[in-house]
């Protein structure tokens, strides 16, 4: 049987694999291979604050077809600058420093910054009430979205790369060569009109919103990053629109960028707090913060509002029913809070990891005991964690060689008989700071 006259079931596997230029081709092949690649290649949509990308957009969620094979929006928060679209010279500074720009022949470079210029006016009369409306009336017309990416890196769709040639990408400027303070800072941003239009359409069937990674590698930074800013809102209604998408998700995967000193006004972790705990039924909660961030926290502010690391800042001292995966990174936690969100899920929980977090009461060897012996969660993972003393010194003073033993690491993994155990990394325990007493003794 020729692989044309497979069960679309079949086909339509099959094409889950390959990539959106694949997709394409395939679609050329005969008008049945066309309609099983569409499923996959309209799967996920860019919206973004890019006319011809919303154009794209629009046309896809009204298509009769493929509107309905669309699952996923994704948001490309990247934007043109302010100041490079109004300063040439600063323009041409940055875009020397571009290895893929600095060669751009002399008479194409004033025609260049004029492109970027007339992008950066299209980006700004659609972020005038054209952006939020568009994806609101598209959501009365796409029925099975139910996930919604947060992008801080630039994304293209084909029809855009001739207006992408030799201009300056979008979202990656070297802050350090930037005007000072001139950056396009505003209060509104892509997260804001992303709850707005949802809310707008009275859309409930968002169940996963997800943060987007960069990679470590990353350089310069991007300034569309997700940070806690994003819950600073100009206006009431963008509280009342977070409330309304947040109260329906079930996945939430938030990857912050903070840096260690920045000022985080009280009302913007507040307002996380109250998005967070409106979640009703929600299922798993990711949170990442960068992982050096715990070195500089005051585990003195870990049961208040007022600090970005702390566990009940994020709301996780609500009890969710149906939680079934945790996934925690670079924040502060008691060992009573912990147990805490472990007893509620103990027989939910399935997965159940904290990287770089820092216990500020209890010890860590507690948890393994309550979660390994105590519960039948199947995945338990240690990654870089510590108590926010060693003795009486505080962790984040110790020199890096004196630190590492009490860095723990380490998953629950079952033996040759069945049993349940924690195995460590070779030279280092959870139950270090017993032989410490006893060194102290």
């Amino acid at each position: 049987m020729s692989f044309t006259k497979l069960p679309a079931e079949l086909q339509i596997q099959v094409f889950s694999y390959l990539s959106n230029r694949d997709l394409k081709s395939v679609r050329a092949v005969n008008i049945r291979c066309r309609d099983n690649a569409s499923v996959w290649l309209f799967r996920s949509i860019i919206a973004c604050a890019r006319y011809q990308a919303m154009g794209v957009f629009q046309k896809i969620s009204l298509h009769p077809v493929y509107q309905n094979y669309v699952k996923e929006i994704v948001f490309d928060a990247t934007e043109y600058e302010r100041v490079l679209a109004e300063n040439e010279k600063a323009y041409h500074r940055l875009a020397d420093r571009h290895k893929e720009l600095k060669n751009v022949v002399s008479w194409h470079r004033h025609t260049k910054f004029k492109k970027y210029q007339l992008l950066y006016k299209e980006q700004e009369e659609i972020k005038q009430g054209v952006l939020v409306q568009t994806i609101a009336k598209a959501l009365e017309w796409m029925p099975h979205i139910h996930s919604i990416v947060y992008c801080a890196l630039p994304r293209h769709i084909p029809v855009e790369k001739k207006d992408m040639q030799e201009i300056l990408p979008r979202g990656i400027v070297d802050r350090r060569i930037m005007p000072q303070g001139d950056t396009s800072e505003s209060l509104e941003n892509g997260f804001h009109h992303l709850i707005g239009a949802i809310a707008m359409a009275r859309y409930n069937k968002i169940r996963e919103f997800r943060v987007e990674r960069y990679p470590a590698s990353t350089w310069p930074l991007p300034i569309s990053p997700f940070q806690f800013e994003h819950f600073l809102f100009s206006h009431p209604t963008y509280l009342e629109s977070g409330k309304y998408f947040f109260h329906n998700l079930t996945s939430v995967d938030l990857a912050f960028t903070y840096q260690h000193g920045a000022a985080i006004a009280q009302e913007i972790l507040v307002n996380m707090h109250v998005l967070l705990r409106e979640i009703k039924d929600l299922r798993r909660i990711r949170i990442h913060m960068p992982r050096s961030a715990t070195r500089f926290a005051n585990p003195n502010t870990i049961d208040t509002l007022t600090d970005p690391h702390s566990f009940a800042t994020f709301g996780l001292n609500t009890q969710w029913e149906h939680l079934q995966c945790v996934d925690l990174q670079g924040l502060y936690a008691s060992e009573q809070q912990l147990k805490k969100l472990v007893a509620w899920g103990k027989h939910t929980l399935e997965s159940i990891k904290f990287s770089f977090c820092i216990l500020s009461t209890g010890k860590w060897s507690n948890m393994v005991e309550e979660i390994v012996y105590g519960t039948s969660i199947k995945e338990f993972v240690l990654d870089h964690v510590n108590e926010s003393y060693v003795g009486d010194v505080l962790f984040r003073e110790l020199p890096e060689l004196d630190a590492a033993p009490w860095s723990y690491e380490g998953q629950v993994e079952l033996d040759d008989k069945g049993e349940r155990f924690f195995h460590e990394r070779a030279g280092k325990s959870v139950y270090a700071w017993r032989n410490l007493l006893t060194e102290l003794d």
